[in-house]
């Protein structure tokens, strides 16, 4: 049975401000077989740009982590 991630994406509307649809992922992360197939569609991901490493997120240590991968020769993809 295949699993739709949008059941797992909670969507909160006005936040942090009026006007804002902030999406939660936050329920994929306590749900195992969202999590597997969310690591799974990244992983496919890779693999079709051809990535030697997908880095998931913002934030600084994301972006220091694919800094640090380019410049050590790998190709990298980040997802945001």
């Amino acid at each position: 049975m295949a699993i739709n991630l949008e059941d797992y994406i909670a969507s909160i509307r006005d936040f942090p401000i009026e006007g804002i649809l902030f999406r939660d992922v936050t329920p994929i992360l306590t749900n195992p077989e969202a999590y597997k197939e969310s690591v799974r569609l990244i992983a496919e991901y890779g693999k079709k740009v051809n990535a030697d490493l997908v880095v998931v997120g913002g934030g600084i240590a994301g972006v220091c982590a694919a800094i640090a991968a380019a410049d050590a020769g790998l190709s990298v993809a980040i997802v945001h």
